[in-house]
């Protein structure tokens, strides 16, 4: 048996976080609105957490309500 514990064979690297300011936030919203201009603060989350950024959805709701 190798002397190694359970954690580290089970272990699951995880992947890089994506996080930016919100001006780069605005400029991925916009994009995705662009593409789908239906889209509310929900699906533009979703579509954004697709992406591999992690972004809460009461963020992307201030950020659009601030510009209108």
């Amino acid at each position: 048996m190798i002397a190694l514990p359970r954690s580290t064979f089970y272990y699951q690297p995880v992947a890089p976080v994506r996080e930016c300011d919100d001006k780069k936030v605005c400029e991925l919203i916009e994009a995705v609105q662009e593409e789908f201009p239906g889209y509310g603060y929900r699906r533009i989350t979703h579509a954004l957490r697709a992406q591999g950024y992690v972004i809460n959805h009461k963020r992307i709701a201030r950020i659009m309500k601030g510009s209108r």
